[in-house]
């Protein structure tokens, strides 16, 4: 199949030999680069489409799972993944291995109003006896008795004499005290007492009061489990959420409020809130966007293929982060926000740029998508490199997370450069292409005696759309010839500049000394 001859660009030669200072733009290699770029996508269009089609859609099938774009976060982040790959904190991990402590302790956090009541003592035990009978939740338990302690305890056991006797045997015992007797025992046992009781409990003993507003269930661990946590798979992360479980089963009547504290358990928990604070804040941003790009834009065809182009480069950081291992954790959150904001950017330099040549210079679609790619893409590709620079210089940070975060950034940047440049012109050729064959098809019509109001309606309203599209130059951004709000803006800013410069020069570095 033959193509149609691409039409030369006007560009000026460089007369005689140039500095690196006059040396002009035709001249350089990136220019060169994108000419050819620019003439591959008028020449191939439809290739250029479902190649960048076909890549999305197998990127997007390399990580087809639930989430945000197909993602949900790999695991739960750990505290010490944020600490720096340093000798002092590689040698405090290899004492903690080798010479630690093997016991780590989960607290499950219980207040009423007087947690030494009989009533509340006994539901505390029958929850601890809960606890300590699930299997989940004993192959994380530390390997000795008394693993799981509580004031409950303390009390039940000064009753009996006995700190081994079972839980039946404590219920019961707790079942037969009055009131007067506990508060002896909770005064008898003092120190013992106050560590599971807040430090009411010490005041209001002063003042011969036996009360306090907060107690916890004390839960040793294993802390060698913490070693075979691995991706999705976390033992302590699925005690602490069936003991949560257990804690929504119970039938409280005096017990208040429970929680409990646990450092999976906590991640987990700020790991799922900044998720969805994180989700409503792309939905939010979003929708803005298709709010901007239909007021900027004023057709719905270029606010469509900017935000597919938009969607298709997350999809790709998200495909290319799973290919490279890359771990999604709540700093990759934040990347997608940023892209939406780089990434579409963009698709409004380039949409705008081509209206321009199309609207102003009364180019064709060929030579428009010509220079649009060439002089709009010089630009885009310096700020894409300068961007990737500075989020990429986060990839020599000691912190994993901090590392990763960059990877993630310069993907998806790239991504949204590669596909903009390529994806949104070769759309808007085939598309305007498809336009000017139904122009002259209905030319062709009205020679049969069609109605020539039809054709004259369309085309004066897409002329109309074009000329009074925000940021074309020479467009008004209103209808009716009325000046919008922001080129008056735009106009008395870019008058003061070329009048006014150092006025304008003083008054902005007065404002930012002042914000310093």
């Amino acid at each position: 199949m033959s193509h149609p001859a691409t039409p030369r660009l006007p560009w000026r030669p460089c007369v005689g030999r140039a500095t690196w200072r006059e040396r002009t733009f035709d001249e350089t290699e990136m220019r060169r680069m994108f000419e050819g770029l620019a003439r591959f996508i008028v020449r191939r269009p439809a290739f250029t489409i479902v190649m960048v089609l076909l890549v999305t859609l197998l990127l997007g099938m390399i990580d087809a799972r639930p989430g945000l774009f197909g993602l949900e976060k790999d695991e739960v982040e750990r505290e010490d993944a944020w600490l720096p790959d340093k000798e002092i904190v590689r040698a405090d991990r290899e004492i903690n291995d080798e010479f630690g402590l093997q016991a780590s302790y989960l607290q499950v956090i219980v207040r009423a109003d007087n947690v030494l009541d009989r009533q509340v003592l006994i539901e505390i035990l029958v929850l601890e006896r809960d606890i300590a009978s699930n299997d989940t939740v004993r192959k994380v338990l530390f390997p000795r008795p008394g693993n799981i302690t509580s004031i409950a305890d303390v009390i039940a056991a000064g009753a009996l004499g006995d700190p081994t006797a079972g839980y039946e045997a404590k219920l019961a015992a707790l079942r037969g005290l009055d009131q007067a007797t506990i508060d002896a025992i909770a005064r008898g046992a003092g120190r013992d007492a106050a560590m599971f009781l807040t430090k009411d409990f010490v005041e209001n003993l002063g003042r011969n009061v036996i009360a306090a507003r907060g107690t916890m269930i004390l839960i040793m661990l294993n802390s060698s489990m913490y070693n075979e946590i691995d991706g999705d798979y976390n033992p302590i992360l699925d005690a602490d959420l069936e003991i949560v479980r257990i804690i929504d089963r119970q039938r409280f009547e005096a017990v208040g409020d429970t929680g409990l504290i646990e450092s999976e358990y906590v991640s987990y928990k700020i790991d799922r809130d900044s998720g969805s604070v994180m989700a409503f804040l792309f939905q939010m941003v979003f929708v803005l966007i298709i709010v901007i790009l239909l007021l900027t834009y004023r057709s719905v065809f270029d606010t469509v293929i900017s935000l597919a182009a938009l969607v298709f480069a997350i999809t790709w950081m998200n495909g290319l982060g799973v290919i490279l291992g890359l771990t999604f954790t709540t700093m990759y959150e934040a990347v997608p926000i940023i892209l939406m904001g780089l990434g579409i950017d963009y698709g409004i330099h380039l949409v705008m740029r081509y209206r321009e040549e199309r609207v102003q210079h009364r180019k064709t679609t060929r030579k428009a998508l010509l220079v649009t790619t060439v002089s709009v893409g010089t630009a885009l590709f310096l700020a894409t490199l300068t961007t990737a620079i500075s989020f990429g210089s986060n990839m020599v940070s000691e912190i994993k997370p901090m590392r990763e975060f960059a990877l993630f950034a310069l993907i998806g940047i790239t991504s949204a450069f590669i596909i903009m440049i390529s994806f949104v012109p070769a759309v808007k050729l085939l598309f305007h292409r498809f336009q000017e064959g139904r122009a002259g098809r209905m030319r062709g019509g009205r020679r049969r005696g069609a109605d020539p109001r039809r054709r004259t309606r369309a085309t004066r309203s897409r002329d109309r759309r074009a000329r009074h599209a925000p940021g074309v130059a020479g467009g008004t951004g209103v209808r009716g010839g009325a000046t919008s709000v922001l080129s008056r803006v735009l106009a008395k800013g870019a008058v003061a500049a070329e009048h006014h410069a150092y006025t304008v020069i003083v008054v902005v570095l007065v404002i930012s000394l002042s914000s310093t």
